[in-house]
């Protein structure tokens, strides 16, 4: 071309001229354009504290190689081809700021890789010039905002990875054109609105992640031409309607995870096509109808879950054709109908659930053979029977539970520890189970939990059980177990201890229970112990529950404890002194915890809560003086002592302990069975009645003005309060009844009855209660201070004149209702008023 002289050469020749001297040009300024952009990222991302930032922003050019090839940058992430830019790999590396749109420049960029920092802000749309880009990955920051549409225009993304972040808005139907799609992961986020039909189009998608967002409508049919899907993930959102059976069309599933969502409708049987399926969940729906037995086809199987609907029916016995199942769920539902023995055919299973169903009959032997069984849970059904020994002895079991059901019998012990078992839950509360508590138990070398809760247990605790080292909680109440608490019951990592309801059980509290360095609930409620409150020497304690015993003394052991959050001593003897709780500022705070669900939270590691988030444990309830605290401070009414002031709480629980203790009081009285019912019904509550009327009838003889009556007034009113709280849940025949028993109201209408002159002053000040008694009320003292017969007999002998301990419930509720000044002797009383006090 140079040799020619024509017009038209010299032309060509000066374009090409101005075309390499342009590119020459232009060469150097494209890396310097790289080294901007990285340095726009740099500083919009927080770079100075970014965990690794080698030779960002240093003297040498990100990709200075022009020899071609594909290498890595001195700079910390950076991949270059040549001098071009082709990825950016800085996840985890403490990013934070937004993303800057600068990225843009990036023309090359295949890969970009920001994930796992603690970027914020939106994406970006100008990323959609990211012509090269292969994959995106942005996930696990904080980004908000919603989906650019623009994104569609990127023809050779691969993957987009947004999940764990804070996108909103909804799925943009552009990205059906994403023809090179194969991996859309969107999940955990705030994305709402329907699944667009659209996506169909990305024919190339194995992998949907869209799980855990607002998702709502119905799953689309037309997802079934996605013929490479390999994982779909619509769980935890809003969808609803029902599984569409075009879904059992896709030939390369692995997972289908539709759970935790309003699907309604029937289970496809169709989907018994779905040959290749691994893990599939539908639990957490509103499915009815049956458990289809064709679900058996799946021969690959190894999880499957349909808890937590609506289905009915029996277990299809078919289901024991699944050989590779190793999860499999049917729990709360309706399911009737026997237990298959079929089950024990699977020789992988590892987990089985199928409690809080309708499930009859006898738990078959044959599950014994279930050598890979790790947890088997058949609560709150109607099974009966006894526990076959076979289930105690296979060798991997770590969590069984048969509480809440009818088995009787008892507790298998005989092959107990024979292959060191695994067996470290066992939850076996209210059935119908009886014997004794075996002593091989302290064979289970690995034992975390003993629930038998709500049986019909007797004889003595084994003293062994401390022998099982790992043992942290023991529920024992509301059996029929006799002797004494044996010292060395608790081991060094007890956190639970309740033998409540157990009324044969006697003897003292053991010294040993103070030392327990973890012990943070004990509970003995309705037993007969006796003796003095043991040492706590650590402060773990949060909930101690003694009500109803024989027990004596001071309370100053309890000086240390700060972390109480429920104290519970009502009808005991012990002495007046009451400690200072004010360093307890939980005290009344908490709600009452059950101990079995605490435990049963506890009883799943790192690995089981991943593989099983919706482990649900029945509650087994203490007796009904427990069962109903709700944010109980302080129960003490009963005692000879009365808590007075509010030196002795903190904060909200101050003001509440009276009122919240006669409304424990009344509902004690309501659940206290039948003996106790027909005391009421026959005895107690027409001499209450009578009382009142005399009460009204005498005042009014003897005419003591208007301030007598008005303050009956508000006794009858209080009572009427009493009424609404303490029955609002009871039989309501009885309400009016069972209202009149206020204690500290008795007490006052029986003092007016005897000695109305002596009794109150005229001028007092009844609504307030700030009068004070002219009558030589008892002291808060146990001396000389007469106990109540009731019918229950102290374990140990006493008389007028005995100990400290030995309490009287009649001063108890003089010391509530006069809140006496002291004045007046330290114990006479006068005969009339001790005749109503003995019968009380």
């Amino acid at each position: 071309v140079s040799t020619q002289s024509t017009g038209n050469g010299r032309v060509v020749m000066a374009w090409i001229h101005t075309v390499l001297t342009v590119c020459i040009a232009l060469q150097p300024a494209r890396a310097a354009d790289a080294s901007t952009t990285l340095g726009v990222l740099y500083n919009s991302t927080g770079g100075p504290h970014w965990l690794n930032q080698t030779g960002w922003l240093g003297d040498e050019a990100p990709c200075p190689n022009s020899t071609g090839g594909q290498y890595s940058s001195s700079w910390k992430g950076v991949e270059c081809n040549d001098t071009a830019i082709i990825a950016l790999y800085l996840e985890a590396n403490s990013l934070s700021g937004t993303i800057p749109s600068d990225l843009s420049n990036l023309t090359g960029l295949q890969y970009l890789y920001l994930l796992t920092n603690s970027l914020s802000g939106t994406i970006p749309p100008e990323l959609s010039s990211l012509g090269a880009l292969y994959q995106l990955n942005l996930n696990q920051n904080s980004l908000s905002g919603t989906i650019p549409p623009e994104l569609s225009s990127l023809a050779t993304l691969d993957i987009i990875s947004l999940l764990v972040n804070s996108v909103s808005g909804t799925i943009p139907s552009e990205l059906s054109s994403l023809g090179m799609l194969t991996q859309l992961e969107m999940n955990q986020n705030f994305i709402s609105g329907t699944i667009p039909p659209e996506l169909s189009s990305a024919t190339l998608l194995d992998q949907l992640y869209l799980q855990d967002n607002s998702l709502s409508g119905s799953i689309p049919c037309a997802l079934a031409s996605l013929a490479k899907l390999q994982y779909m993930g619509l769980d935890r959102n809003s969808l609803s309607g029902t599984i569409p059976p075009e879904l059992s069309s896709f030939t390369n599933l692995d997972v289908m995870y539709l759970y935790a969502n309003s699907l309604s409708g029937t289970i496809p049987p169709t989907l018994s096509n779905l040959t290749t399926l691994l893990f599939f969940r539908l639990d957490n729906n509103t499915l009815s109808g049956t458990i289809p037995p064709e679900l058996s086809s799946l021969g690959a199987l190894v999880q499957l879950y349909v808890s937590a609907n609506s289905l009915s029916g029996s277990v299809p016995p078919e289901l024991s054709s699944l050989r590779n199942i190793q999860f499999l769920r049917f729990d709360v539902n309706a399911l009737v109908g026997e237990v298959p023995a079929e089950l024990s055919d699977i020789p992988v299973l590892k987990y089985l659930y199928m409690d809080l169903n309708r499930l009859s009959g006898t738990i078959p032997s044959a599950l014994g053979s279930l050598t890979e069984l790790n947890l088997l849970d058949m609560a709150a059904n109607c099974l009966s029977g006894s526990i076959p020994p076979e289930l105690l002895s296979l060798r991997k079991l770590n969590y069984l539970d048969l509480s809440l059901n009818a088995l009787g019998g008892v507790i298998p012990s005989a092959d107990l520890g024979l292959s060191d078992p695994e067996l470290a839950w066992i939850f076996l509360g209210q059935n119908s189970i009886s014997g004794t508590v075996p002593s091989a138990l302290a064979s289970l070398g690995k034992l975390e939990f003993l629930g038998a809760a709500a049986n019909r247990l007797s004889g003595t605790l084994p003293p062994r059980i401390s022998a099982i080292k790992p043992l942290r909680t023991f529920l024992m109440h509301e059996n029929r177990l006799s002797g004494t608490l044996p010292s060395d019951l608790a081991g060094q990592n007890m956190t639970t201890i309740s033998v409540s309801n157990n009324r044969r059980l006697s003897g003292t509290l053991p010294s040993e229970f103070g030392a327990l360095p973890m012990l943070g609930t004990l509970m003995a409620n309705e037993c007969r112990l006796s003796g003095t409150l043991p040492e706590f020497r650590n402060a773990s304690l949060l909930t101690l529950s003694l009500a109803r015993n024989y027990m004596v003394g001071s309370l100053d052991t309890l000086q240390n404890q700060d972390n109480l959050s429920t104290l519970v001593l009502s009808s005991n003897r012990f002495s007046c002194q009451a400690p200072s709780l004010e360093d307890a500022t939980q005290l009344g705070v908490g709600l009452f915890k059950d101990p079995q669900i605490e435990a049963a939270i506890g009883a799943l590691d790192a690995s089981n809560q991943a593989l099983l988030p919706y482990l649900r444990v029945p509650v087994v309830s203490f007796d009904a003086a427990t069962a109903n605290y709700d944010r109980t401070a302080l129960a003490f009414a009963g005692n000879v002592q009365l808590l007075q002031g509010s030196g002795v709480l903190s904060g909200e629980a101050a003001g509440r302990l009276v009122d919240k203790d006669e409304v424990l009081q009344g509902r004690q009285m309501l659940f206290k069975g039948h003996s106790l019912l027909k005391e009421l019904v026959w005895i107690e509550i027409p001499a209450l009645a009578l009382l009142h009327v005399l009460a009204i009838l005498v005042v009014v003889w003897r005419g003591y003005g208007e301030s007598v009556r008005d303050y009956l007034g508000r006794v009858l009113e209080r009572s009427k309060q009493v009424e609404s709280e303490v029955l609002e849940e009871a039989v309501p025949v009885l309400a009016p009844m069972i209202a009149l028993i206020n204690h500290s109201h008795l007490m006052t209408l029986a003092l007016v009855i005897t000695h109305p002159r002596r009794c109150f002053r005229a001028s007092g000040s009844w609504g307030s209660h700030s009068w004070r008694s002219t009558w030589p009320l008892p002291r808060c003292t146990a001396r000389g201070a007469r106990t109540r017969s009731s019918g229950r007999t102290s374990p140990e002998s006493s008389s007028d004149s005995g100990t400290s301990g030995s309490g009287s419930r009649c001063a108890a509720r003089c010391c509530l209702a006069f809140r006496s000044s002291g004045s007046g002797s330290t114990g006479g009383t006068s005969r009339s008023v001790r005749r109503r006090c003995s019968s009380d």
